[in-house]
């Protein structure tokens, strides 16, 4: 099992912003974390989409996107709202990749690619104690 995660940021101001960072912290936490998860084949994919000068989203809350059953691998895309950039951002983000899970698992089950949801909301748990403080979690 792998969980990747990426960003699209839609202008150049958003390049070490706060929204920036926070994500590219995220993704450290996780890279870190899931060597413990290898040896499932499935990949998810979670992207998170800033809006910003060049481009906005053109889609609110969370999709599936692309989807491959030969590379078992399932992108899924996330809007981050523009209120949420300097506010709550880390629990925003948690919570996206919490839903990101919940919403992959049922794809890759109707195409009966094994997907260990349990083992990634275990990892997404683990990566929320280190990048949140206590006092600031909420429980999902």
């Amino acid at each position: 099992m792998h969980l990747y995660i990426g960003s699209v940021l839609g202008g150049p101001e958003l390049e070490n912003s706060q929204i920036d960072s926070e994500i590219t912290q995220l993704l450290r936490l996780v890279k870190q974390k899931r060597t413990r998860l290898d040896g499932v084949v499935s990949v998810l994919n979670v992207v998170f989409h800033v809006s910003g000068s060049v481009t906005a989203n053109n889609f609110t809350g969370i999709r599936t996107a692309t989807f491959s059953k030969k590379l078992k691998t399932l992108m899924i895309q996330v809007a981050v709202p523009e209120d949420i950039q300097n506010h709550n951002t880390r629990r925003f983000l948690i919570h996206s990749l919490q839903q990101a899970v919940r919403l992959a698992e049922p794809v890759f089950h109707r195409a009966g690619i094994a997907f260990d949801a349990t083992s990634l909301l275990t990892l997404i748990h683990g990566v929320e104690s280190e990048y949140i403080p206590t006092a600031d979690r909420q429980t999902d």
